[in-house]
């Protein structure tokens, strides 16, 4: 049969009870067009998904992998039963050079996972029960392999997460090199991360319903997102501090932080929500200023912020855009 007559580029197998085999015993039939492919909910699929070509001589069964079936596929994802599939040696990351995205719904303890899918770039964790995730033990992470590579994490809906990563594992290197991060839905936060954390290389900040976190970093976290662009938090409805006001140094008004790149920050529906950070606050390059439902929130920081760009503002409460006319401390408690 060969290759299939048209460009299919998305094949989802979802919820389909009594498949056993996604291929018959035809070699020839290929996918070279599929860039994403979805396997979840597939209870009787069998881990050896190339059972179907054991027939053949040994030499051209060697020809018969999923990198041959499905070529050039960029975005995996996968549930709980069909994880086994990478674990069972069906994916090994040199059959895979061009995945970039793999999303996982399930619960697992093991991350040797991850070390079968070297090059990918974005990693989401769904619908689990993690209490710590991402925590590797730094002699079983390759980290010039896969903690290079992947730039973007999105855990979503892990309602028992209570932190991303540990004081004591290898997440510190890992975290270095992202450079988005959305957290959805992680219900049991109390912060985002460990506080010797550092984000060096972060961009893109989204947090959304973790209704436990009261913080999201530290001072120091805080003073390693000299990269960070956009920042947008909301509904988080027990977090009362953006920085942290709990370490050396950060009783005194003076103690600044500065965001030297960031452009957006959006604060949305952070009802218990009192200031940014205690201390001062420098945004050299920030354009972009919504505050929207945060009712107790009455300025940005106890000591001085500096907006050297900032024009305007905007509140939910307002009639559109408002001209920043004095500081932005000033501009919240007059609104």
């Amino acid at each position: 049969m060969g290759p299939l007559p048209f460009a299919l580029k998305t094949l989802i197998l979802e919820r389909l009870p009594n498949l056993e085999n996604v291929w018959n015993s035809n070699v020839e039939l290929t996918f070279p067009q599929v860039k994403s492919l979805t396997l979840c909910d597939l209870p009787k699929l069998k881990y050896d998904m190339l059972k179907p070509f054991t027939h053949l001589e040994s030499h051209a069964l060697n020809q018969v992998c999923i990198h041959k079936l499905t070529p050039n596929i960029e975005h995996l994802t996968l549930g709980q039963h069909e994880l086994n599939m990478i674990l069972s040696g069906e994916f090994q990351g040199n059959h895979l050079n061009e995945l970039k995205v793999l999303a996982l719904f399930f619960h697992i303890e093991s991350d040797v996972f991850l070390q079968r899918v070297p090059n990918i770039e974005k990693l989401e964790v769904c619908d689990g029960s993690f209490k710590e995730t991402f925590c590797f033990d730094s002699h079983n992470v390759d980290e010039d392999g896969l903690l290079s590579q992947l730039k973007v994490i999105c855990p979503d809906s892990l309602p028992e997460l209570v932190s991303i990563g540990s004081e004591n594992s290898g997440i510190v290197p890992f975290l270095r090199n992202l450079e988005t991060l959305q957290v959805i839905s992680c219900l049991s936060s109390i912060n985002l991360v460990p506080c010797t954390v550092s984000f060096s290389n972060l961009t893109y900040l989204k947090v959304k319903s973790c209704k436990s976190l009261l913080y999201l970093f530290t001072s120091s976290t805080a003073r390693s997102l000299g990269k960070l662009k956009t920042m947008e938090i909301s509904w988080c409805d027990s977090i009362e501090e953006i920085v942290s006001s709990t370490e050396e140094g950060d009783e005194s008004d003076e103690n600044e932080i500065i965001f030297q790149q960031l452009n957006c920050l959006e604060l949305d529906g952070l009802r218990k929500l009192r200031r940014f950070y205690k201390g001062s606050l420098s945004f050299p390059s920030l354009e972009e200023f919504t505050v929207s439902r945060c009712e107790r929130m009455e300025s940005l920081c106890a000591g001085k912020v500096k907006t050297d760009k900032l024009l305007q503002v905007t509140f939910h409460w307002s009639e559109g855009v408002i001209p920043l006319e004095t500081d932005l401390n000033s501009a919240m408690q007059n609104r």
